[in-house]
């Protein structure tokens, strides 16, 4: 899990993006825009951005009732083929990145 010490000028970015493995919120993951994919990045030093709501947080739509849990999950699952909504932090300083 990363997080930020300041978060001086953070902002979510909303995209949809195709996801290469599952992650959950606060995974460092490089954004690649020219296919618009996110992947787990191994370090800080490889990372673009950190991911801020998962699928579930921000998709909307139906909230299942018959297993009462209304709170939203922070995993983002993979999809290689159909793109999904995710929120991510870019990390313009990674100074002020604590992982």
């Amino acid at each position: 899990m990363a997080e930020f010490k300041t978060a001086k000028g953070q902002h979510i970015l909303p995209l949809d993006v195709k996801v290469s493995a599952a992650l959950v919120v606060g995974d460092l993951v490089t954004y690649n825009a020219s296919t618009n994919t996110i992947a787990k990045a191994n370090s800080l030093d490889a990372a673009t951005h950190i991911v801020a709501l998962s699928d579930e947080t921000i998709g909307g739509g139906h909230v299942r009732t018959d297993r009462k849990n209304y709170a939203p999950s922070d995993a983002v699952a993979a999809s290689t083929t159909a793109a999904k909504k995710v929120g991510l932090y870019p990390i313009f300083d990674k100074g002020d990145v604590i992982v």
